[in-house]
């Protein structure tokens, strides 16, 4: 799903309040799936950092 940047940006903002399914969505959508992890948790409480760090990281994979 690297290619579609805005589904992997809002499932990360539907999943904030739940730690441990973020992770695992996000691990799903990325080929760098320890740095994303490690992100989504870094930035769970900040929702549109969180958006953005996984934009970032798509674009890097």
């Amino acid at each position: 799903m690297t290619n579609d940047q805005s589904s992997l940006c809002r499932h990360s903002i539907d999943m904030t309040n739940d730690k441990s399914s973020l992770c695992r969505h996000s691990i799903d959508m990325t080929n760098d799936q320890s740095s994303l992890c490690r992100h989504s948790k870094d930035t769970r409480n900040d929702q549109s950092s969180l958006c953005r760090h996984s934009i970032d990281m798509t674009n890097d994979s």
